[in-house]
């Protein structure tokens, strides 16, 4: 299978000079069919952050569809940060979607339909968007970037499916052993027909949302795996090793080796650069932690929101507070802890809960985390709390 790899700065290039080595739009898109286009909208940052995929992208994907003669195009995410609404309107999705002449819809409030999952290495059954399932044409257009969650490292087309299940999926199944298990059976009850890497700007170190920018001037197109393979070859991994590809080969799918891939236009070499990679750790000066236990993944969640605010500078103007998670702390409970304390998870002991603000979920979401902060923040009348979002 081949994948195009184009290396410049203007989105309209690159978009079409990628297309055009994997033989034309006409190859995946014919006249009177429905496309659904699901770029990687996280949260509500812009695309030169190296979080979100570049409107521009979209832009110019939608009307090379309409140029086959696609009767309608439809662009969605379920961000992890924020609604859809929000989203697409601070990142400049929608105004790019809608002057291209798709449409934008709120995919967290889409009617949903059951799919069966054939050789499902979790869910045997999945609710997914009807407008995803019944499009003719699904192209997923991710962002080149890296991801903190367990050892997962980045964040390309696989990971990027996860953005089409509803948050009831996503809030019981985004666990370490999970995340890639649920993203092989999603791809089974869905595969995308075409991957667009958006790579103009990449997102290095703390990801998915508090990444460094790089300028990386490329797009990388072509099929789901092969296009997972390159785009971390790419960014400097060691794309057998990624937790994705693995899961991938174990659930059955035939992943080519690089060897075995049709590289067309530049070769890998020209726009590589090792990515900075996440730190695990809640590092901070201000923040005391207690934990302990088999799983740490309340920690890696909410630490997807401190690093964004510290990245932001607001994370000295929240004050010292302490954080208690895990279903063996290494401390008493009668401990005097460094207030404001959030207690986190479900398999801290109720003794802890007690000190202060429990933040629910196995795991708990940066989202609730934040909501609870954000009630300390509002009672103590600390104006940062406008600062959160």
């Amino acid at each position: 299978m081949a994948v195009a790899i184009v290396k410049g700065d203007n989105p309209e290039y690159l978009v079409r000079r990628s297309l055009a080595l994997l033989g034309g739009m006409s190859n995946y898109v014919k006249k009177g069919e429905s496309v659904f286009i699901k770029p990687n909208l996280t949260g509500p940052y812009l695309a030169k952050t190296g979080a979100t995929t570049d409107p521009e992208i979209v832009a110019e994907l939608i009307k090379m569809c309409f140029e086959q003669g696609a009767k309608r195009v439809q662009v969605g995410d379920i961000p992890g940060v924020g609604s859809s609404k929000d989203v697409f309107e601070i990142t400049g999705m929608r105004r790019a979607v809608e002057k291209a002449g798709g449409e934008v819809v709120e995919l967290e409030k889409s009617e949903l339909v059951e799919v069966k999952v054939p050789n499902a290495e979790v869910l045997k059954v999945i609710h997914m968007p009807k407008m995803v399932v019944e499009a003719n044409v699904y192209i997923s257009v991710p962002k080149l970037k890296t991801h903190i969650l367990g050892n997962m490292k980045c964040s390309l087309g696989m990971k990027n499916n996860m953005g089409v299940l509803p948050n009831s999926i996503r809030r019981k199944y985004h666990r370490y052993e999970h995340v890639p298990r649920i993203v092989c059976d999603s791809l089974r009850a869905r595969m995308p027909n075409l991957v667009v890497v958006d790579g103009i700007i990449g997102g290095e170190g703390q990801g998915p949302l508090a990444t460094d920018h790089v300028n990386m001037g490329v797009v990388v197109a072509g099929e789901i795996f092969e296009t997972e393979m390159v785009c971390a070859k790419i960014i400097g991994l060691e794309p057998n090793e990624t937790e994705m590809i693995k899961a991938g080969r174990a659930s059955g799918f035939h992943i080519p080796s690089l060897a075995h891939i049709d590289i067309r236009g530049v070769p890998i070499s020209e726009v590589k650069r090792e990515f900075k990679l996440p730190h695990i750790g809640l590092d901070y000066p201000n923040i005391t932690v207690y934990s302990g236990g088999d799983c740490s993944e309340c920690l890696q969640f909410v630490q997807v929101y401190l690093d964004l605010w510290h990245k932001k500078g607001i994370l000295d103007e929240i004050g010292p507070f302490t954080i208690i998670s895990g279903s063996r702390i290494p401390v008493s409970e009668a401990t005097e802890f460094k207030e404001p304390v959030f207690v986190l998870g479900e398999c801290t002991p109720a003794s802890f809960r007690k000190r202060g603000y429990y933040v629910k979920g196995c795991p708990t979401f940066a989202e609730d985390f934040k909501e609870q902060l954000a009630i300390y923040l509002s009672r103590h009348s600390l104006g940062v709390s406008t600062k959160l979002d």
